[in-house]
């Protein structure tokens, strides 16, 4: 993972936060939905396909390379690298052993057959907290003595998991799973999906009471099962998985008035606010150099790269007529040092003299490098070359 996408990364993730933050009035569905987007755009860029911005090639003079043996940067992007799989197969096993704890939990389940809402399959289990459970065949899972609750309490808890199916949380949950996963260390990422995280169960909310259910007593049903509420289940959406947003989730609560639904506001907000993030997500950072398929990218030297290094050099020759007009000075030329560490496309960027300019070019175009180094592999750079003409 370079540096220019962690940064197009960063500015994704920005602009979703200045719009989630300046619209605080937008449903809670459009907010989930701008996270989610968010999220999955931030894990597309890296496989985006880039558009060009201007760039400006960076000097680079020959003439002050060391030739001598040095620590590659490259060494540390291999560090680096390391230590980001590391946190993500880390954080990926943590979600799949919650999976597999919540379904040791739930081994022994019964069914549930007396609700009338039932629109997925409800069993008891020991668990703390009702909870949807599953991708293709989604289940209800209520605690042990949910067949001692009264009916309001049934309806709605069964209504919220339901809200879940209908609005396909199961599936979306995966988005901030993997975005965590991949961005472990991204401190945005991670404000990022706990919003989408509490969006999801306010939107939920938000039918339920639409449905008619009392917002008092839906209140107090949560404010009880919180109570009992012991550990998270990871890979789940849970009716309560997090008592610290509680008291921002009841206040929502109490607050209902009515359907909430996108204004024109609030969705030309969160259209502009896609928008803005599929531009960044394209958008190519300062540096590197549009390329077309089956052709290797070219990049500018710059954070992230690593300078090519000379390891064969061919000193340009006078020409006769130069040396008897004693011409003196500097030939600059435009090239590019491919992966291999071989010059082309070499270009007269300031002459001195048309037989030196030749000569210039005829020279390095049999220098050798040792290739720039990206992301622990060699890349193509275009660079500049001063070659010196001094008479002696």
């Amino acid at each position: 993972m370079t540096i220019s996408v962690l940064l197009q990364v960063t500015a994704i993730e920005a602009i979703a936060s200045i719009v989630f933050l300046g619209f605080r009035k937008m449903p809670a569905a459009g907010r989930h939905m701008l996270c989610a987007a968010a999220l999955l755009i931030g894990m597309l860029t890296p496989f985006v396909p880039q558009a060009s911005l201007p760039y400006s090639p960076k000097l680079y003079s020959v003439a002050n390379i060391p030739i001598t043996i040095t620590v590659s940067r490259s060494d540390a992007f291999h560090w680096i690298t390391i230590v980001w799989l590391a946190g993500t197969a880390a954080m990926l096993a943590r979600y799949v052993l919650g999976a597999l704890y919540l379904r040791w939990r739930t081994r022994h389940r019964e069914p549930v057959t007396e609700s009338s809402l039932a629109g997925a399959p409800i069993y008891t289990a020991e668990i703390e907290v009702p909870v949807l459970c599953g991708w293709l065949r989604p289940v209800i899972l209520v605690p042990l003595n949910f067949l001692e609750w009264n009916e309001d309490q049934k309806r709605a808890v069964i209504l919220h998991e339901l809200q879940h199916i209908a609005r396909a949380d199961n599936w979306t949950s995966l988005i901030w799973i993997a975005a965590r996963a991949l961005y472990w260390f991204h401190p945005l990422i991670w404000w990022i999906s706990a919003q989408m995280q509490q969006q999801q169960e306010l939107a939920c909310d938000e039918r339920v009471l639409a449905s008619g259910v009392n917002a008092s007593e839906y209140a107090a049903l949560l404010l009880d099962t919180a109570a009992r509420l012991t550990s998270s289940n990871l890979l789940a959406c849970a009716m309560v998985s997090n008592k610290g947003e509680l008291k921002r989730r009841i206040e929502h609560i109490l607050s209902f008035s009515r359907p909430s639904c996108l204004t024109w506001r609030n969705g030309m907000a969160l259209c502009a606010g896609v928008l803005l993030m599929l531009i960044a997500a394209v958008a190519t950072p300062a540096g590197e150099l549009p390329h077309t398929a089956g052709q290797p990218a070219i990049y500018t030297l710059g954070p992230g790269i690593t300078q090519p290094r000379l390891i064969k050099k061919i000193e340009p020759q006078y020409s006769a007529s130069a040396r008897q007009r004693k011409i003196q000075g500097t030939v600059l030329l435009g090239l590019v040092i491919d992966s291999h560490g071989r010059t082309k496309d070499i270009s007269v960027e300031r002459s001195l003299d048309q037989e030196l300019d030749r000569n210039a070019a005829d020279a390095v175009r049999h220098w050798r490098f040792q290739p720039a180094m990206k992301d622990g592999r060699p890349v193509a750079v275009r660079v500049k070359v001063e070659t010196n003409f001094r008479l002696k």
